[in-house]
Formats: structure tokens, sequence, C-alpha cells
């Protein structure tokens, strides 16, 4: 089996190529820019955005099925930008889409696309795949936008395309998100670079996976899942911040105290967000490891980056 995974240079991106390569696939990449090169991957560089880069990956690799991470992936990030992300998130899937029907028919499309295009459950509950869209960001709406596009596709040229939407997917390597960010701060405190834990709401609950789990739901989704339907990529358990903060002080070397930072509350937090995953363990995956490892992996991670990486904030 081939495959094709463009956004391979982001966290999910990595993670999926190396589980590919574990799993047996040939696998071939398309990146905005060079990285490191990983052996045996033949890697394409160029934007989703510009058709004749999407065209070359799609014709030359003939793959048998198509991972579509690439993406302007920032809910805060697209306030500022709200045009530059549909152009990218919407156009981009378009030009991926375009260039599978004009030359790999027969590839499957698996369009990565978001729990952003949910809002919380009006009444706490898991949400599934049946709840209308209600995004709150442009992020959100491209994503949105992405989906409604591979159904077009799916049904007017008969594109072999399957949507997943992840929900809060955390692990070693991944820059910029609360957990992330936690434990870079505990790391910090270790090394006597700071005192205190700046933290938000703490009452916010998320539906946390562990990125090794996430990776085998989306291959597993990729051969299993039924054409021109959704699929979340979640645990179907609800997290509170408290919970995460609690399992990072266990894990910490130092006491910690949490602190509330104004800045670090934001007005359009969701309150909770979880995912049904009933339709993707229909397919045979289950949930292998908890988010606690995943906080320890996290930890660890940041404890290894040394100094420098630390004093960057």
């Amino acid at each position: 089996m081939k495959a094709l995974v463009t956004g391979s240079s982001g966290f999910i991106g990595t993670h999926l190529t190396r589980e590919l390569i574990v799993q047996g696939y040939s696998v071939v990449t398309l990146q905005r820019r060079a990285v490191d090169p990983t052996p045996g991957v033949r890697s394409y560089i160029g934007s989703i955005e510009d058709a004749s880069s999407v065209d070359t990956a799609i014709r030359d690799s003939q793959s048998d099925v198509v991972f579509h991470l690439a993406a302007q992936s920032s809910p805060k990030l697209s306030w500022d930008e709200p045009r530059l992300t549909l152009r990218t998130n919407l156009d981009g899937t378009i030009n991926v889409l375009d260039a599978i029907r004009k030359y790999s028919n027969h590839s499957r499309f698996v369009m990565v696309s978001s729990s952003a295009i949910y809002n919380e459950h009006p009444h706490g509950l898991a949400l599934s795949e049946d709840d209308v869209p209600n995004p709150t960001s442009p992020y959100g709406v491209s994503k949105i936008s992405a989906e409604f596009i591979c159904h077009v596709y799916a049904k007017q040229f008969s594109t072999d395309c399957v949507i997943v939407r992840p929900f809060f997917i955390i692990g070693p390597e991944k820059y910029g998100d609360v957990c992330s960010d936690w434990a870079k701060q505990i790391v910090r405190i270790e090394n006597g670079l700071q005192k205190q834990l700046e933290v938000g709401n703490l009452e916010i609950v998320r539906d946390f996976m562990h990125i090794s789990d996430a990776v085998t739901a989306l291959i597993a989704v990729s051969q299993k899942g039924l054409t021109n339907q959704t699929y979340n990529i979640s645990s179907g358990r609800g997290v509170s911040l408290q919970m995460v903060v609690d399992v990072f002080r266990s894990l910490s070397r130092s006491e910690i105290r949490a602190v509330k930072v104004t800045d670090r509350v934001s007005r359009s937090d969701e309150l909770a967000k979880v995912g049904s995953n009933d339709k993707l363990r229909a397919l045979g995956w289950s949930e292998q490891l908890s988010y606690a490892t995943a906080l320890h992996e996290i930890m660890n991670y940041w404890r290894i980056q040394g100094n420098n990486q630390l004093h960057l904030m």
C-alpha cells in the first residue's frame, strides 16, 4: 500500500508518517518546506495552495490513500487571518480533490477536519457526527466548508472521500496547546526559571487523546471507514483542565502553585467539548493509552529540550 500525507511535518502528520512506515506502507509526503528527511520517504516540496505542486505529487505518487492534514490549523490565528485560513483550508482541499479527480481517482481521500466544526453540546452530552455543525471561529468555518466540498466531489465525481474530526490530540512534539504550555512552564519551575504555573479557566472540559491512538484511528478509518462518512477521533471521555494540572503536579519534581492569569482566560472558550466515538469503535479501533500517559511523555519531552528551548516563552 502507498500513502501520500500532506502536512507531514506537522504534529499529527509527523506521527502518522512514522506509524505508516511501521505498518509497512510506502509513504510519500507533500510539505511546504524541506525538513530533515525520513529514511525511505519520498518528499515533494510545495504548498497545497499551489495547484501545480499538488498535481505533481498526486499524479506521480499514484497513492492508494491520501491523508490530507495540511492546513492553517490555529483557531486563534484564524481570527487575525480569516481570509488566509479560508484560502488555505478550502482552496487547498479543492486543489487536492481536483488532482485526485484528474490523475488518481482510485485513491481514497481522508479529509482531516476538526472538532472545531462543533459548538459545545447544549445539554453537556458527547457530540456525535450527526450533530448539526455550529463553528465558533473562522477556522471551524473553513473546516466545515472543506467537508462540504468533499461531499460534493464524492457525489459528483465518485471520489472516495472519508472525513475525520479529531478532538484534542496531545503528545510530545506538539507546540502551543495548553498541555505543552503547562508542561514547559513546570519544567521551567523545576529549573528555577519560573516561580508559578500560569493558568486560565480550570473548569474547562476537553476530550484529550494520545497521539498514538489518534494515528491508529486515522489509519483504521482509511482502511475500514465508509465512503462519504464522517468519524470523530475522540476518546468519548471529558477531562477538566483542573485534572490536567493535578496530573502534572503528581509528575513534577517541584511544588507547583497554579495562578489564574487574566490574559490566559478567553471569553470565547467553550466550557465543555467531548466527542462520541461510537462510529470509530465500530471499525474495531480501541483506545490503548491514557491522557495521563501523554502528559507524562509531554513533560519528559520538555525536560530533554535543554535550557535554550526553556528560555523561549
